[in-house]
C-alpha cells in the first residue's frame, strides 16, 4: 500500500495512514468479535434485520447541526402522521367511545400510543436513512491514483471468480502474479481476462507522453499474452483449463477493471495519465447500481466484442478478428511476430 488510503464518506473523503482500518474485521469495527458480529449492530448482535440505535445515531452524527434539526423535524412529522392515523382508524371502530368509558385511564392509553408511534417513526426513518446511507457510500473507496491501492487484497478475497480488463495488464506478466492465478485456478475459481488484440490499431491510440518510460502497447500486450498462454497451455491441467479464459478485443476498453463476485475496482483511461496513474473507484456489487453497470460493460465486451484465445487459437485468427471490425491490422515488428508465433505455436502469415 502506497501512501495514506482514502475512504469515501457522505460528508467527504477521510484518509487513514493505516490501511488495516479498511479491512473491516469484527474487532476493529468495535461491534464485538466472533461469528455473530456485524457492522452497525450494537455489541455484535445476531442479524435480525431490525434497525438498531447505533444505525440511528450514526445517521445523526454524520449530519451538521442544521441537518440534525431537519432530521428531528422529519421524525416529528412521521410521528404526528402515525399518531393521527391511529385515531383515523379508531374512530370508525368506536375507539373514541372506548376511551371515554375508560375515564381516568385515558392518559395512560395516550402515553402508550405515543410511545408505540414514536418507536415506529424511529424505525421507519432509520430504514430510510439506511437506504440513503448505502447510496451515499457508493463507491466504498476512491482515490486520485491507482498506485494508492493494493488491488491484490481484493483478488486475494475472491472465492468464485476473478475478472481482469485492461489494455495490456503488464503486471500480470510477472511470475508472482502468474503463481497467484495458478493457485486461484486450483482453488476452483473462474478467471476471465480481457486484453487488447495486438493487431488492433487501438493499441496506438494512447499517446507516448503519458508514460514515464517509452511504452510500446502492442509489445506489452504480446508480453502479457505470452506469459498467460504459457500458463494456459503448459501450467495447468485440462480440467483446470476450463476455468481459465483469455479473450482479446479490438476496441479500446475505456476503463480498466479488476473484480470478483462481490467487489469491482475500476479506473478510466484518461488523456493525461496512464492507467496506473488514473483515479480509481471501488464498488460493492451487492449494493451498487453504478458498480453493476460497470460489470455489465465488462460482460458485454466479453460476450459480444471479443475473440476467445483457446488452445487452438492461431495468429491468423487474431488478424482476421481485427479485420472483422473494419480495421487494417497492425504491421507488427518481426521480433514481436516471432514472439507471438512461438506463444501460439503457429506461423503467422
Amino acid at each position: 500500500m502506497q501512501g495514506p488510503n482514502c475512504l469515501y464518506r457522505p460528508n467527504g473523503i477521510e484518509c487513514f495512514p493505516d490501511a488495516n482500518v479498511l479491512r473491516e474485521s469484527e474487532c476493529n469495527r468495535r461491534t464485538g468479535c466472533g461469528k455473530t458480529a456485524r457492522p452497525g449492530l450494537c455489541g455484535g448482535r445476531r442479524v435480525t434485520g431490525v434497525p438498531t440505535a447505533r444505525e440511528f445515531l450514526m445517521a445523526l452524527r454524520e449530519n451538521s447541526f442544521m441537518n440534525l434539526l431537519k432530521t428531528i423535524g422529519k421524525i416529528g412529522g412521521i410521528w404526528f402522521a402515525a399518531f393521527s392515523g391511529i385515531w383515523v382508524i379508531l374512530q370508525p371502530l368506536g375507539g373514541m367511545t372506548v376511551l371515554q368509558k375508560i375515564g381516568n385511564q385515558t392518559i395512560f392509553l395516550y402515553i402508550i400510543i405515543l410511545i408505540i408511534t414514536f418507536l415506529l417513526s424511529i424505525t421507519f426513518y432509520t430504514v430510510l436513512i439506511k437506504r440513503i446511507y448505502v447510496v451515499k457510500n457508493d463507491p466504498v473507496e476512491m482515490n486520485i491514483s491507482r498506485t494508492k491501492y493494493n488491488y491484490m487484497d481484493l483478488l486475494t478475497e475472491s472465492e468464485k471468480i476473478i475478472n481482469l480488463l485492461g489494455l495490456s495488464l503488464p503486471t500480470f506478466s510477472l511470475e508472482s502474479k502468474i503463481e497467484f492465478l495458478r493457485a486461484k485456478i486450483r482453488e476452483g475459481l473462474r478467471i476471465r481476462i480481457i486484453l487488447l488484440n495486438p493487431f488492433s490499431p487501438a493499441t496506438k491510440q494512447r499517446p507516448d507522453r503519458i508514460y514515464d518510460v517509452a511504452t510500446n502497447v502492442p509489445e506489452t500486450c504480446i508480453n502479457t499474452l505470452t506469459v498467460l498462454l504459457k500458463l494456459q497451455r503448459k501450467g495447468i491441467t485440462d480440467d483446470e483449463r476450463k476455468n481459465f479464459e483469455i479473450r482479446l478485443i479490438n476496441i479500446h476498453p475505456c476503463i480498466g477493471v479488476i473484480g470478483n463476485e462481490t467487489k469491482l475496482f475500476w479506473s478510466p483511461y484518461l488523456a493525461l495519465y496512464s492507467g496506473a496513474k488514473s483515479p480509481y473507484l471501488i464498488h460493492d456489487l451487492r449494493k451498487s447500481k453504478f458498480g453493476n453497470e460497470i460489470q455489465k460493460h465488462f460482460d458485454e465486451l466479453w460476450e459480444n466484442y471479443s475473440i476467445s484465445i483457446n488452445i487452438s487459437a492461431s495468429g491468423e485468427d487474431l488478424k482476421r478478428f481485427a479485420k472483422k471490425e473494419g480495421f487494417e491490422p497492425n504491421n507488427l515488428e518481426k521480433d514481436l511476430l516471432n514472439k507471438l508465433e512461438k506463444a501460439l505455436g503457429d506461423n503467422i502469415p
